[in-house]
């Protein structure tokens, strides 16, 4: 015995295995294929699923992120600290935070013999400081660089160092 075939018009000889999800019903003298809400709950689970997954990576990714932001924010709050620049010499300077190669110049201080002024600085990163005279020559640069905290630190202008090029 062979499965049931269907009769009427266009199917005859043909072979039709039912299938769960699968019902024909006759429709204006026709049969029309109707498929249940199961297939088509399944048919777009598959986006469903992926839409999910990909959207769960991405938001996943931006937490990460922000907690790696949020982290390095306030590890970096921890590690920024006053250095006191002291004008140890007789005369005035001019202090000039600059670039890692001194060209280009952010921040300036006067100071007066015996002056001193508090500049933020952060661990292990070079914060250079050129030094110059009232006339404008350059008596030498001032790397605040510190391998760890230091509270109360001081910074004298004598300690000048050659300039980074």
């Amino acid at each position: 015995p062979s499965p049931a075939s269907a009769g009427g018009k266009g199917t005859q000889g043909r072979r039709i295995f039912p299938s769960a999800g699968l019902l024909t019903l006759p429709r204006n003298g026709r049969k029309a294929s109707v498929v249940s809400s199961i297939d088509v709950k399944r048919s777009r689970l598959l986006p469903i699923v992926l839409g999910s997954g990909l959207l769960g990576a991405v938001l996943g990714m931006a937490v990460v992120g922000f907690g790696l932001f949020a982290y390095a924010f306030l590890q970096a709050n921890d590690n920024t600290f006053p250095v006191w620049i002291e004008n140890d010499g007789a005369t005035p300077v001019v202090l000039k935070q600059c670039d890692p190669h001194c060209k280009r110049f952010m921040d300036q201080a006067d100071l007066v013999a015996g002056q001193r002024v508090a500049e933020n600085t952060v661990v292990d990163i070079p914060n250079w400081w050129q030094v110059n005279d009232q006339a404008g020559h350059t008596l030498g640069c001032l790397p605040l660089l510190f391998g760890r905290r230091h509270d109360n630190a001081v910074v004298r202008t004598s300690q000048t160092q050659d300039c980074p090029q």
